[in-house]
């Protein structure tokens, strides 16, 4: 005799082994739970308001199934946060012991040289009156740039004068000569006089080599120049005695203490500085350095 929902139900009901299987009975049938609270409602004489409650719940609820699934980690691999692909930055620790060692870092480039330099400039001052009906005066003034030739910048510097004139200190650094000239005029006349004026200035400038370029507060002029720039009305000039010709010669740019790595490869080390953090490759190799005897690099 075949099973129905119903007849399921009183067998749950009458025999307690049957519920214990009440969940493969609901995932069987799946209107047994409708089935289960019509007769709840019939047998058990339950209150009809939590009934209807309980009957609307399921006849607009869908039945749910959940999906575990179960990982085994034990053999997880560990990843840093960052991934280095470079051989330089993904080495091992060599099996020997850091050696502490004395350190120092020569260079064959030459020193960078400071030297002094001057601009110059100059312009023509312009004072203009009218006297008007009234003999009031009416005073206007205009400036005008002109080209400064090295020669005479040359001069200015020499003798800090302009127009035959001593300038005045303007600043730490700074030589000028400005004023206005002063203007007289008639009633409903116009008169304008002029009058040259002069700014002088020394300023830092550097270059590594001869040929090289030169900095300054123009701009990078390049080394070929000898002795003078000009540079929107600015005149630079500057002595070329500092451009001598030296030999070949080794510096020191940096020395101290420090700790010896060894690698994979047998001819080069890890040298480490912790105190001024720094950190290069040194490898094996004689050369000849300045035309003198071989040197390990």
């Amino acid at each position: 005799m075949g099973s129905t929902p119903s007849r399921l139900l009183f067998r749950s009901l009458r025999d307690p082994l049957v519920i214990h299987n009440s969940m493969s009975i609901i995932h069987a049938f799946p209107c047994f739970t409708r089935y289960f609270v019509l007769f709840a409602v019939s047998y058990l004489h339950l209150p009809k308001l939590l009934l209807m409650s309980l009957l609307a719940l399921l006849f607009f609820s869908p039945l749910a199934i959940f999906n575990a699934t179960v990982c085994n980690c034990d053999g997880a691999a560990k990843l840093g946060f960052l991934e280095f692909t470079e051989e330089d930055c993904s080495f091992e620790a060599a099996p020997t012991l850091p050696v502490p060692i004395t350190y120092a870092i020569y260079s064959t480039l030459p020193e960078v040289k400071r030297f002094a330099g001057y601009t110059c400039s100059m312009w023509v001052a312009t004072t203009t009156v009218y006297k008007d009906f009234m003999q009031w005066d009416q005073v206007a003034y205009g400036r005008k740039p002109i080209e400064v030739d090295a020669a005479t910048c040359r001069r200015m510097r020499e003798s800090r004068q302009c127009r035959g004139k001593a300038m005045d200190i303007t600043g730490l650094n700074s030589f000028a000569l400005k004023c206005h000239p002063f203007v007289e005029t008639s009633w409903l006349r116009t008169a304008t006089e002029k009058m040259t004026n002069c700014r002088l200035e020394k300023v830092a400038l550097q270059s590594e080599c001869p040929n090289c370029t030169i900095s300054s507060p123009l701009g990078d002029i390049p080394g070929a120049i000898k002795g003078t720039f000009k540079h929107k009305l600015l005149t630079l000039v500057w002595d070329d005695s500092w451009k001598e010709a030296k030999p070949c010669e080794l510096r020191v740019i940096e020395k101290g203490m420090g700790v010896k790595y060894s690698t994979e490869k047998d001819n080069t080390f890890r040298i480490r500085d912790p105190i001024i953090q720094l950190e290069f490759i040194y490898s094996m190799i004689n050369s000849s350095v300045c035309g003198g005897g071989n040197l390990t690099t």
